[in-house]
């Protein structure tokens, strides 16, 4: 109702609304109350008739405490544990995105709340729904799995029979409900659950006994709900109480839960249930079920406390503690039943607090009833005015409390864009949240606001006038002050504000709490027309990025921009991506000379022709061979010269090529037609002309030629042969051996040795089960050598290593034997059996270059280099040498900077906590789909995975067309074509369909985010900050526009002029090699927000937000372009150890003395940096870069290196090229040791090796500090419960952590030392012994019968 209050109230909603509890807070009940009535702008009435009728009809059931003994802290009636297995693989969750941590946190609830076998039965489902999503999902993206996945889903096979679901019951056939297939002891489950169980049986027994007197005369039906907290243990105990000996046959039971996901989200296992299936649906046909009588136990959540009526229902069990006065109210009004009714509360032994606030809802429970009568008698403005007393601040204690007048004299505004509200209720809260998102460090205090209250004033009556108006009529009046109360508020320094605007002063009022609330309105309001506050009133941007699963509403860039939903893109996506290839068989045969060919040449000597219906984009390949294969410019296609008809003519063009990709690319036969052809070109001619007469021997041949009269030593080693009886095999020949038969003996050490004859030997190896191989008696044999086929449809970019192909290609093939009488030769040149070898990498390429030539068309992308372009958009799941996860890298540092320049410039009045929450959403993930799913940038993805065993450009366009459905996506397909044929003035189209240009590929989500940040670092590269800014501008980026940063910001001055700087701030321009031009700008990058605060003047921390991103982008860059062969993994890992607090604080100190010209005014941040200079300066580079951690300096040196630096950007007119080489200067002894092979820190060290022994029973421990003996606090380590090392102790937290691991690795590592992991650890026995546990689980002989079935199934 808040959007309603700036509403006339006539305007306003009408709605009615019913509770049995208003109130939730029983301390404050008239407090609840009035702030119930404010929120909502309503009055509560409370209902008094027809009492008497209400308790007769629904009388209050009589309520029982009922304690139970604590949970065991072990079972050992219980046989198998199944969590211990699992916990043998915990890296390989973080892999499959499977929550652990989360899965464990609810396993141990479960556990001590229910037992042992609930807890595992949730731990089974879980695991066993989340690993067959993250092994579908791994299916469907190609990504690979770890085997250690099937150890995972071998050892739940195990358990199958201890956990698995009964299916042959009706109700659970019919997915409504499920049991377990064996019986569960009681002492498998907490004291709780058979608390619980006694309860149950013993209010079953009283209830169906005939000594209580039922209304009617048919029979009472027993009925009861059970209330639980978590969703997991509704499940659990619907499922077990059934199977519990003791309640066998006396119950149905079901779960009731509201509707929800899995854990974070993900898949839903037993924490998801909804009773068998998911959503609204499931729950109402529980209800019915219940309602019907099917049912006689609901186990629910608190979903089941409003709302629902069921009059059988005459028990009521809060098995979990009640927290809040609602759920007592609300779960006891479910019983009902007007015979006998209860509502149990179970309570540990002992809890004196659960007992407290169970007696304290009891106790309240009328007093509240009383106050909620009352408001029945009582108007609404008492109601609003009690409501307004309950806002008093509380520091305002002797204030008399609001004065008529002043209520009256209360303004209202309305920002006109989005309607929020501005009043004097949220003003103060307003500025509090502004101040506390100014970043403070341990030696800065929390900024706010700070009030002076003054009697009498001679400032205005309203807030019209701006605040210097405020602050000059209040100094140059002279007149006496007027009775009442003005209140000044100064704002805290750090805000970029100059010191007129840091200063308010509002209207006089009558009370001090209205003068406060009254000025800090007038300052909101001035600082939103400073551009302070957004459009809806708020500081920062709309909460954090990582939160917003896809839902993008109201939130905005730093142009104010807001994106366009992108909550229901799927996790997969099926495009259509453009696609270059038409089909020639849909073109009509007049429409023949419509197409084109375009020569193929290979270091520069012309081999072959490729015929498309389009014109396509010239090429070069780079092949790994060393040869270069260009693709030149096509002419039109005339066939005018070929001999025979046009259908003839398409006959033989199709039969050509895919003969020619059956000999030299695959030898499976294509399923659909080519969308090209490659022909053979007549040598010398430079007109293109095609060689008719070998595409028609070919054609008229494609099983090859038998007439081997026209072979001479001339063909040898070139020719083609292909044996009969070993179809596919494309062999060379060497020679023909007229000496030899295939009755002759083969000789010793040949392959045919085994052999009486070359006959026998031959026919026994060639004859299959369906073949009987042909081998003729005489005739020649032939010397033949087998042609490797070309298996590598991807290419390089980057060719450095030419061996791997090179060896394929060069290597001496073995030759052998075949009799000629069963072998044909084949009619294709080995300059067209290269070409063939070439056509799967060639269109690839072909495929690539297009759509990133529409990609750079039609979205307006500057001239990006192509080759880094197919790089930007080619997607890891396409498998090739490249793709853009490098590129992604660079591309965040560099969207990271451009975003941070155009905050700092478009909000000059917004401190660093706001501009880094701006630019959090605008480089967030989500915001980056949305931009993208705004350009469909998705129609130009690579994600094909090119396997020429069966070649995938036989079938592109043949069934989906377009939009892969044919009917949403036809829009996008028709697009496509605009443009790819030029028809002449006059030419009839085509009557046939045209060619499709997209295809239907199916690829993750998260590219479109990487190929957008990968697409500006490809701009960077090409062209540095100019082309990057053109290219964010393209992609709908937020950069300020395309000017560069010199041209868009010059004449920008500052505004207020400083004479000079203190001689000790040369040293640090001699130290940088840099002079400064505006001295203050230095002068603020030095200066610590304790000192500004005091001094008055702005802080570093708005120039520190800059050269954080300046500082990453440096760094990255010299890492892409020293290390081109490292994954993006690799580069990330040393930027990230160059750039932490204590490399960058070792440059401070090293190289410019920043501690000795730091303005700060805090005792304690002096004392820190005085002790953390003598060790950093002891240290050289190495040992920063690798042992970082060792040292904790105050992240003050960090931050004014990084203002420094972000400083000389400003001062240098935004020449990024001269800040970059600053900062490289400066950097240069950290950048000179950072490697792709970096050494981790102890703690990642520590994991690797541990994860390596197969041992997971390790845990980091904090001890507590010792202030008496001045001991900080510590971390140690422990093995298998064994403290293996520490504590060691630190100032920091941090660092100890990581000094406890080293150690703790180093004790490790010793074999034959005390602690050494042989005499600690057993998991690996533990995880062998796992995969047969269920053997040792001990189950009656029927199940025990299907359970050893079940294992041997598994083992075959």
């Amino acid at each position: 109702m808040r959007e309603y209050f700036h509403v006339e109230p006539f305007e306003r909603p009408k709605i009615f609304g019913m509770t049995a509890s208003p109130i939730w807070d029983p301390n404050k009940a008239a407090a609840s109350l009035a702030e119930l009535e404010s929120n909502m702008d309503s009055q509560i009435l409370s209902v008094k008739e027809n009492i008497e009728e209400l308790l007769q009809h629904v009388p209050k059931p009589s309520e029982i405490i009922h304690e139970y003994p604590p949970a065991p802290k072990i079972y050992p009636e219980y046989p198998t544990f199944l969590l211990s297995a699992l916990q043998a693989f915990v890296p390989l969750y973080a892999a499959l995105d499977i929550p652990w941590s989360n899965i464990e946190t609810r396993y141990t609830v479960t556990l001590y709340s229910i037992g042992p076998y609930c807890a595992e039965l949730y731990v089974f489902e879980e695991m066993r729904s989340r690993l067959a999503h993250a092994l579908d999902l791994a299916t469907v993206t190609g990504r690979f799995v770890d085997s250690e996945a099937l150890d995972v889903q071998s050892i739940l096979e195990d358990y199958m029979a201890f956990f698995v679901l009964n299916d042959s019951d009706p109700l659970i056939s019919s997915g409504s409900f499920s049991t377990l297939p064996k019986t569960v002891p009681l002492a498998y489950c907490t004291p709780k659950v058979e608390s619980l169980v006694t309860l149950l049986i013993d209010h079953q027994d009283s209830f169906t006994s005939p000594s209580v007197p039922t209304p009617t005369s048919s029979p009472p039906r027993f009925q009861a709900i059970i209330f639980v907290d978590q969703r997991q243990i509704a499940v659990a105990l619907a499922r077990v109480l059934p199977c519990i000996p003791e309640l066998s046959g006396r119950f149905r039971c079901a779960e009731l839960l509201g509707q929800g996901t899995g854990l974070d989200g993900g898949p839903k296992g037993l924490s998801g249930s909804t009773g068998g299936t998911n959503g609204e649906n499931a729950k109402k046909d529980v209800v019915k079920m219940f309602r019907d009588g099917e049912l006689d136990i609901l186990i629910a959540t608190s979903v089941a406390e409003e709302g629902l009526d069921f009059p059988a229902c005459s028990l009521i069990i809060r098995f979990d503690p009640l927290q809040h006065m609602v759920g007592y109210v609300q779960s006891r009004g479910r019983a009902r039943s007007k015979v006998d009714s209860k509502f149990i509360v179970m309570i540990q032994q002992n809890d004196e607090s659960q007992i407290a606030r169970y007696r304290l809802f009891a106790e309240a429970e009328p007093e509240i009833r009383r106050i909620w009568e009352e408001r029945g008698h009582r108007s609404l403005s008492e109601s609003c005015h009690d409501a307004k007393d309950v806002e008093a601040d509380p520091d305002d204690g002797d204030d008399d409390g609001d004065n008529e007048h002043d209520r009256a004299g209360r303004e209202r505004y309305v920002v006109p864009e989005t309607g929020a509200v501005l009043s004097y209720d949220n003003a103060i809260d307003l500025l509090n949240h502004l101040c506390a998102l100014i970043p403070c460090d341990q030696y800065t205090s929390t900024h706010l606001p700070k009030y002076l209250i003054s009697c009498g004033s001679t400032g205005p009556s309203s807030c019209d006038a701006g605040p210097s108006d405020y602050a000059s009529k209040r100094l140059s009046s002279a007149s006496s002050p007027p009775p009442g109360f003005t209140c000044t508020i100064r704002l805290p320094p750090p805000l970029p504000l100059s010191q007129t605007d840091l200063l308010h002063i509002g209207p006089p009022k009558q009370s001090k709490r209205e003068a406060k609330r009254a000025t800090a309105f007038c300052a909101v309001k001035a600082l939103r027309e400073l551009d302070v506050f957004d459009e809806y009133l708020l500081p920062a941007a709309h909460g954090k990025a990582r939160g917003y699963k896809g839902s993008l509403k109201g939130r905005v860039d730093t142009d104010g921009r807001g994106y366009v939903g992108v909550s229901d893109v799927q996790v997969m996506m099926d495009v259509a991506v453009r696609d270059p290839w038409g089909t020639l068989a849909q073109r009509a045969p007049c429409t023949l000379s419509k197409q084109w060919i375009q020569p193929i040449c290979v270091d520069g000597r012309r081999v072959a022709g490729l015929i498309t219906d389009s014109w396509l984009p010239s090429c070069v390949l780079p092949c790994s061979d060393g040869q270069v294969v260009c693709m030149g410019e096509g002419v039109n296609f005339d066939p005018a010269e070929a001999s025979f008809s046009d259908v003839q003519l398409d006959a033989h063009l199709e039969r050509y090529t895919a003969r020619g990709i059956w000999y030299c690319v695959t030898g499976r036969v294509l399923a659909a037609p080519l969308p090209f052809s490659l022909v053979p070109l007549l040598a010398d001619d430079d007109a293109l002309r095609v060689d008719w007469q070998a595409v028609a021997r070919l054609a008229e041949n494609p099983v090859g030629c038998e007439d081997w009269s026209s072979i001479t030593p001339a063909d040898y080693g070139h020719l083609l042969v292909e044996n009969s009886n070993q179809h596919g095999r494309t062999l060379r020949l060497v020679n023909v051996r007229s000496d030899l038969h295939p009755l002759c003996k083969p000789p010793v050490g040949t392959r045919e040795e085994s052999g009486a004859t070359y006959h026998e030997y031959w026919k026994e190896r060639w004859s299959r089960k369906t073949w009987e191989a042909r081998v003729p008696t005489e005739g020649p044999l032939l010397e033949v050598s087998r042609v490797p086929k070309r298996d590598l449809a991807s290419y390089d970019l980057y060719q450095t290593d030419s061996k791997s192909e090179g060896k394929l290609l060069r290597k001496d093939p073995e030759v052998y034997l075949v009799p000629k009488g069963c072998c044909r030769w084949i009619p294709i040149s080995e300059q067209m059996r290269y070409a063939f070898t070439l056509l799967p990498q060639l269109s690839r390429r072909i495929t690539d270059i297009y759509r990133a030539s529409c990609a750079r068309l039609d979205l307006g992308l500057p001239a990006i280099s192509t080759d880094l372009l197919v790089e930007a958009f080619t997607i890891p799941s396409a498998s090739m040498p490249f793709n853009n996860q490098r590129l992604e890298t660079l591309g965040d540092s560099v969207l990271k900077l451009c975003v941070s320049v155009h905050a700092f410039k478009r909000y000059p009045h917004r401190h660093e906590g706001q501009l880094s929450a701006l630019r959090q959403t605008t480089v967030s993930n989500w915001c980056l789909l949305a931009r993208a799913r705004e350009l469909g940038l998705e129609r130009y993805l690579i994600s094909e995975r090119h396997d020429v065993r069966s070649w995938e450009y036989a079938n592109t366009n043949t069934t989906k067309g377009a939009g892969g459905s044919g009917e949403d996506d036809s829009n996008e397909g028709s697009e496509c074509d605009e443009g790819d044929v030029e028809w002449e003035d006059g030419d009839a189209l085509p009557t046939t369909v045209e060619p499709q240009r997209a295809v239907t590929r199916t690829y993750p989500r998260r590219s479109l985010q990487d190929c957008m940040e990968a697409t500006l670092g490809a701009a960077f590269l090409t062209g540095g900050f100019p082309m990057a800014l053109r290219a964010g501008q393209s992609l709908g980026l937020s950069f300020g526009g395309i000017d560069p940063w010199p041209r868009r910001y010059a004449g920008h001055s500052p505004n207020d002029a400083f004479g000079g700087t203190s001689a000790l701030f040369h040293n640090i321009e001699s130290n940088l090699g840099y002079t400064f031009h505006r001295k203050e700008l230095l002068l603020e990058a030095v200066t610590h927000p304790s000192f500004a605060s005091d001094a008055g003047g702005s802080s570093y921390q708005r120039l520190e937000f800059l050269g954080d991103a300046v500082v990453d982008l440096v760094v990255m860059k010299y890492l892409y372009t020293k290390f081109p062969r490292s994954t993006s993994d690799q580069l990330s890992w040393p930027r990230t150890r160059s750039v932490c607090s204590a490399a960058l604080a070792w440059v401070a100190v090293t190289r410019l003395d920043i501690h000795k010209v730091i303005l700060a005014n805090s005792v304690e941040l002096s004392m820190a940096v005085e002790q953390s200079v003598p060790p950093l300066q002891a240290c050289c580079a190495a040992e920063i870069v690798t042992s970082g951690w060792r040292h904790d300096p105050p992240k003050t040196l960090s931050d004014v290196l990084e203002s420094i630096v972000g400083a000389v950007l400003v001062d240098s007119g935004w020449d990024y090229d001269r800040v970059e080489a600053v900062v490289e200067f400066l950097m240069e002894d950290i950048l000179a040791e950072l490697s792709p092979s970096l050494r981790r820190d102890p703690v990642s060290e520590l994991i690797l090796w541990m994860d390596k022994k197969g041992c997971k029973e390790f845990k980091y421990t904090k001890t507590e500090a010792d202030p008496v003996k001045r001991i900080p606090g510590g971390v140690l380590v422990a093995v298998h419960g064994l403290v293996v090392a520490g504590p060691m102790h630190s100032a920091s937290m941090n660092t100890a952590k990581f000094a406890a691991a080293e150690k703790a690795l180093e004790v490790l590592q010793k074999s034959g030392g005390e602690y050494g992991m042989a005499k600690l650890c057993d998991c690996a026995n533990k995880r062998e012994s796992a995969k047969s546990a269920c053997a040792s689980v001990t189950l009656n002989d029927e199940d025990a019968k299907k359970s050893e079935s079940d294992c041997e199934t598994h083992e075959v």
